[in-house]
């Protein structure tokens, strides 16, 4: 069961309590540091430039993510992925504590084919 603590005097609650019984403030938290329950925070970001026909056009973009990998027994790691102009991904996993690159990959360009009936 998690821990119920007064937000105020920081007295613990029973779940029953309320208001508490010391300082008479109703408002209450909840202790969830030892259930294990953790983050997974991610943001993203593209640029784009003016092309010589007007037309926006992406130059590139980039993810960053804050977790834990299930695949590396829970490891706290930091992926990062970015796309560039050529259309290259470049892939990097980082563990958060050491600083150590785990993983680090990059594709090859992506050729531009037309695909479909008139190509």
């Amino acid at each position: 069961m998690t821990p119920i603590k007064c937000s105020n005097c920081g007295r613990e609650l029973q779940e029953n309590e309320r208001p508490c019984p010391d300082c008479g403030c109703s408002a209450r938290t909840y202790d969830e540091s030892g259930l294990g329950v953790d983050l997974h925070i991610s943001t993203g970001a593209k640029w784009k430039h003016v092309g010589s026909d007007g037309v926006r056009k992406t130059k590139g973009e980039t993810k960053s993510t804050r977790q834990r990998d299930p695949r590396l027994c829970g490891q706290k790691v930091d992926t990062y992925l970015m796309v560039d102009e050529q259309n290259r991904k470049h892939h990097k996993v980082v563990d958060r504590e050491t600083g150590r690159i785990i993983h680090e990959h990059t594709d090859p360009p992506k050729s531009r084919k037309r695909r479909g009936k008139n190509s």
